[in-house]
């Protein structure tokens, strides 16, 4: 029994672990939204920038999220932890994705 707990707090801490790297995804693309300007001054920049700066903002409340439920809710974190694994990070990865192809193309 002790075993299991020992198992599942193991687990837990290595999904904060994961939230911890999106953190500093966050944190990346929150560091990039000042960098661009810098790199290259085009049209473009000031709707990179908000796109950065809203993937940012999106990925930082995942980060709020995972750990509310951490704290406050920590036994359905694998729930959380799975919807977000399987659903939530893969739609945003997908739409981040098309939403920088689409400002590239034009």
């Amino acid at each position: 029994q002790k075993e299991k707990a020992i198992k599942k707090q193991k687990k837990a801490s290595k999904i904060v672990l994961n939230v911890s790297t999106v953190a500093g995804v966050s944190l990346g693309l929150f560091l990039l939204y000042f960098i661009i300007p810098f790199i290259h001054e085009d049209d473009s920049t000031q709707k990179m920038q908000n796109l950065l700066a809203l993937y940012g903002l999106v990925f930082l409340a995942y980060v709020g999220v995972m750990v509310g439920v951490y704290v406050f809710l920590r036994p359905y974190i694998f729930f959380f932890s799975g919807f977000a694994k399987f659903i939530f990070l893969p739609t945003v990865a997908i739409l981040f994705a098309y939403d920088i192809y689409k400002l590239i193309t034009g």
